[in-house]
């Protein structure tokens, strides 16, 4: 799948954020200054800045500088940091933290979409990591049926492994993946998957954290596009085939190699 311009802004974004994030995590309580490039004759500035200030405002460890591009001055300095920072996709607004940018440009709106939950994720560094603990009985119900049991869980790595029965005969598996992934705005990856006998079919795979992007939650639409994905792979398939979220490449490798492991491990526990 070919990235898109803002999909690899995106991605220059999160690199950037990792080689941060052991300074901006850190609970030291001093300010993390952000500066914004704006121009006054910009008819989309005051919504930016709105939703800049009310972020600033809800977080006082933030502190903004505002430099209008207007004048000389202002201007010399964005030029600056452009060239710093080889930005050849130059935007209308920039915000600046650190080592990285934000860019808006015409109906890319990237500080309004994404500086509010990347800046709580990179001040609130623990949040949306650990595993959780799903309710497996529950799922396993929903996918092969009211009268379906599951066995205690098998561990491999850091999947779960729940056979699943109805009757005296066993209809399938529930696996329980989970991944660490170290990401200042990311999520840690985990996920049921229910896979049916005897072909070790991917029925269904369900997020159990959600899926995000710069510390964002997908809406319905992308969460659903991405896992369906999944569905109907075998151990004759490859996960690694499948396309990635634009802008959250960890987070889905992270599916993509459970996905691989536990059709491998239930084949390994099968036989041919």
């Amino acid at each position: 799948m070919k990235p898109s311009v803002t999909t690899l802004c995106v991605c220059c974004l999160l690199a950037a954020l990792e080689a941060i994030s052991g300074v901006a995590g850190e609970e030291t309580g001093g300010a993390l200054p952000i500066t914004v490039f704006f121009s006054k004759e910009d008819p989309r500035w005051p919504q930016a800045e709105k939703v800049i200030d009310q972020t600033v405002k809800e977080l006082p460890r933030l502190s903004v500088r505002k430099v209008s591009i207007d004048d000389a001055e202002g201007y010399n300095e964005l030029s600056t940091i452009e060239q710093q920072r080889h930005i050849s996709d130059t935007g209308d607004i920039t915000l600046v933290i650190g080592a990285y940018t934000l860019i808006d440009k015409g109906e890319r709106r990237e500080i309004e979409t994404y500086f509010p939950p990347m800046i709580r994720r990179i001040l609130t560094p623990n949040a949306g990591k650990g595993r959780l603990s799903p309710d497996i009985s529950k799922y396993a119900g929903e996918i092969f049926g009211k009268e379906a049991k599951i066995e205690p869980a098998q561990k491999t790595d850091d999947v779960l492994l729940y056979s699943v029965a109805s009757g005296d005969k066993r209809v399938g598996w529930v696996a329980d993946a989970f991944s660490l992934i170290t990401c200042p705005t990311c999520n840690d990856t985990q996920f049921l998957a229910a896979v049916r006998v005897p072909e070790l079919k991917i029925i269904d795979v369900r997020p159990v954290r959600e899926l995000e992007r710069l510390g964002l939650s997908l809406d319905a639409k992308e969460t659903a596009a991405f896992v369906s994905q999944f569905k109907g792979l075998s151990p004759q398939s490859n996960a690694a085939k499948v396309d990635i979220i634009s802008g959250a490449t960890k987070t889905s490798v992270g599916y993509q190699a459970a996905i691989n492991k536990i059709l491998d491990e239930l084949k390994r526990r099968t036989g041919p």
